[in-house]
């Protein structure tokens, strides 16, 4: 066997191998696409039971008690497989709206999700990709002044050692004057509950979400924005038509950025 030959072979064995690599690679990369899509739509239709079943069985409890997302379009922005093909990450970008200061402005926010291959195909990895992670995605990495320092210090603070809040104990710190709407079954009323930010920054109620029907309406002051230190409050309007409510009624409204879904009932006076 000459030595061009050997060459050709040397050449060919590779590329063929490569080839073969990326050809099984593509329907795995497209059955993934696929699942994240259809997950994604699941969520902005609300159907959160039936985007469940695209949840990893393991991390389901996580995914009942988190955030569930909300967004006017999504799209798959990367997908990167584990080189055994077992777990991949995928970033999809939503497209979410937020009111402040009068005004309406769409954010694209890339959010990490981690995926893993089962008998069934894939499965979102609710463990992973949580609210601190949500945040950063969101808002970027904190960042402090040169000049910063600690007290006593003589050199700046470095940017990884400054200490920074947790968005779950942020999320606390909005907090409610209660937990529950109450009313007189079948007579005109009216209930109000305050929102209370402790943070340094504003925050948003979004997606405000009243029982169907039309006997409640529901209403939030201040353009919807809580302040840095302010309040904002959430009313509920009772006007009877028929007989009066017998199963649980809920006002839903979501705080960004947080994406936490908070429900308050409504209980007879």
């Amino acid at each position: 066997m000459n030595i061009m030959r050997l060459a050709a072979i040397a050449v060919t064995v590779p590329c063929a191998l490569a080839l073969g690599m990326e050809d099984k690679a593509k329907p795995e990369e497209a059955a993934l696409r696929a699942q994240v899509e259809k997950f994604y739509q699941l969520e902005a239709e609300g159907k959160h039971r039936v985007a469940e079943q695209l949840v990893c069985e393991a991390s389901r409890d996580e995914y009942y008690s988190s955030p569930k997302q909300t967004s006017q379009s999504h799209a798959v922005q990367s997908l990167k497989l584990a080189p055994d093909g077992k777990s991949a990450d995928a970033i999809v970008a939503l497209d979410s709206e937020f009111a402040f200061q009068g005004t309406k402005k769409t954010v694209k926010v890339p959010i990490p999700t981690h995926w893993l291959k089962s008998k069934q195909g894939w499965c979102l990895d609710a463990h992973q990709g949580g609210a601190d992670d949500l945040m950063a995605a969101a808002f970027g990495k904190p960042k402090i002044k040169q000049e910063q320092q600690v007290p006593g210090a003589t050199a700046p603070v470095p940017p990884e050692k400054v200490a920074v809040m947790p968005a779950a104990a942020a999320a606390r710190k909005v907090a409610f004057s209660k937990q529950r709407f109450q009313l007189v079954p079948g007579k005109d009323g009216k209930d109000e509950i305050t929102i209370t930010n402790g943070l340094d920054g504003p925050v948003w109620v979004d997606n405000l979400v009243c029982p169907e029907g039309g006997e409640f309406t529901c209403a939030l002051s201040d353009k919807n924005v809580a302040p840095a230190g302010g309040q904002a409050t959430l009313s509920l309007v009772y006007r009877p038509q028929g007989k009066p409510w017998r199963e649980k009624r809920y006002v839903t409204i979501w705080i960004q950025p947080f994406r936490r879904e908070v429900n308050f009932e409504i209980v007879p006076r």
